[in-house]
């Protein structure tokens, strides 16, 4: 499975530990002219949590309205 592989790459988190996140925040921010997404995900790694995150900024070329959207999973 490639995408698989390219989250574990991207987070360094191997593929089996991939499979079971005991946590997933995200956050949606739309502002003047531009969104905001933050991922953060926790693994489980040698029996200790290990959070991972990535953060994402584009142009809101579809106009949506401000505001901000969070989901939280445990």
């Amino acid at each position: 499975m490639k995408g698989g592989s390219d989250a574990s790459r991207k987070f360094n988190i191997s593929k089996y530990e991939m499979r079971e996140p005991v946590e997933l925040n995200v956050n949606f921010e739309v502002e003047d002219g531009k969104l905001t997404l933050n991922l953060k995900m926790t693994f489980v790694k040698r029996n200790h949590p290990v959070a991972k995150t990535v953060s994402v900024t584009g142009n809101n070329e579809m106009n949506l309205s401000p505001g901000s959207t969070t989901l939280a999973l445990a």
